[in-house]
């Protein structure tokens, strides 16, 4: 779009189809759309002097973009919204996709997920859920064994050690979904 403002004369004017053409003093002609005008308070007719930027269409062609007739109030500008997506129009795929992302990033800047299981709600934060293991996220119960008793011990998301203790699955240890399960696994709960 060229935000030069121009200045030309209506040569040409087809009202009952809603356009025409500017001629400028270069005598290039310009396509103008009646939509080009915005709410004016009468159609243009052919003579009137036209104030106008334009922009260049699908095709390839030249035309008014933004135009207003001499001695009447120039229309407020349309916004970029209403420029390039109309009332109606189906979203596009980067609408959606930034949409999410917006979402998305207001989950993980919060830093909660709330994750249900088996009759229990359990708060964790992103990193317990995503960072530190594989496998489904309602399994958040860390089964350790101690390195230097072998008792096999499990931690809660929220105990005080859970944030540092690391699951090594190579030794045996393991996620558990549910208390129950731990314990019939043989663990216990960690006491702190």
């Amino acid at each position: 779009m060229d935000t030069t403002l121009k200045q030309g004369t209506l040569s040409v004017w087809y009202d009952e189809k809603g356009y025409g053409f500017i001629v400028d003093p270069q005598e290039e002609r310009t396509f103008v759309h009646i939509t080009a005008f915005g709410r004016i308070p009468r159609r243009p007719v052919v003579g009137d002097t036209i104030f106008y930027t334009t922009t260049i269409d699908r095709d390839g062609k030249i035309r008014a973009d933004y135009a207003w007739i001499e001695g009447l109030p120039a229309p407020r500008r349309r916004s970029y919204v209403h420029q390039h997506r109309k009332k109606g129009q189906p979203w596009s795929l980067t609408d959606v996709v930034l949409l999410l992302t917006v979402i998305v990033l207001f989950f993980v800047a919060g830093g909660l997920f709330t994750v249900a299981f088996a009759g229990d709600t359990v708060t964790t934060t992103v990193a317990q859920i995503f960072a530190k293991r594989p496998g489904p996220p309602e399994c958040v119960i860390k089964g350790n064994i101690s390195i230097e008793t072998g008792e096999k011990i499990y931690h809660l998301p929220g105990m005080r050690d859970y944030d540092s203790t690391r699951i090594r699955e190579e030794y045996g240890e393991r996620w558990f979904c549910t208390e129950q399960e731990a314990i019939e696994a043989g663990w216990r709960r960690a006491g702190r």
